[in-house]
């Protein structure tokens, strides 16, 4: 029994290191090293700004983790900037690049290389951008996120007996993929939706709904397995 246990367990590793390195996503955290300043700095968009002064900080961050536990009334409630430094390798160069924030409070506006890229709005959902377009392949990139936890009457919830924490407070990812892939943007989910529409005591119907990108300008016919 216990050689039994054994082998299973080696088939279920060899399988799993075979479907990684089979697997045309690339899934890498950019948590480390990140610029910040609490306050609001419209020129950290740009590419050749100057930070060398801001604080240096390691995600997940919140700029509230000491100014709710102090003597002064209150905690910031306000704008503040992430700047950081990416070299895309020029071999992603005709792969689709996503970055995907798994949390941050409450408004955000990215910017890559100086262009906006979106905005999100809400503190406890995770949100993703498909980033290709503004990059640059083989070079140094400048991602800049502004945060604000501003109170904001249309953004729930509006009031609560916790800290309204502002920052980019869980982890930040880029997915590299090709043109064709499972979607990396569809509300930031995985792209794969399970369902039981129908479960009783002899059976279960399970339905598996995959959402799907072509980045491409080209038509395609994939295989999924």
């Amino acid at each position: 029994m216990k050689m039994k246990r054994i082998w299973l367990l080696f088939v279920v590793l060899t399988a799993s290191i075979a479907v990684l390195i089979s697997s045309p996503r690339v899934k890498f955290s950019i948590n480390d090293n990140w610029r910040f300043i609490r306050q609001d700095v419209p020129a950290a968009i740009q590419l050749k700004f100057d930070d060398a002064s801001w604080q240096i900080v390691n995600l997940p961050h919140t700029w509230n983790d000491a100014d709710v536990m102090d003597d002064e009334p209150g905690y910031y409630r306000d704008i503040a900037w992430y700047r950081k430094s990416v070299n895309i390798p020029v071999e992603y160069s005709g792969k689709q690049l996503t970055i995907l924030f798994e949390g941050a409070n409450q408004e955000k506006e990215l910017f890559v290389n100086g262009k906006s890229v979106g905005t999100h709005i809400g503190g406890y959902a995770r949100f993703s951008f498909d980033i290709t377009p503004f990059l640059r392949f083989g070079a140094r990139n400048i991602i800049a996120v502004k945060v604000n936890n501003r109170y904001n009457e249309m953004i729930p919830p509006l009031t609560a007996d916790f800290t309204f924490f502002g920052g980019i407070y869980r982890d930040v990812y880029l997915i590299v993929t090709d043109k064709q892939h499972v979607s990396t943007t569809h509300y930031a989910s995985d792209g794969v939706y399970i369902s039981t529409p129908v479960v009783n005591e002899k059976s279960a119907d399970v339905e598996v709904k995959t959402m799907l990108t072509n980045a491409s300008a080209q038509q395609g016919n994939l295989r999924i397995e």
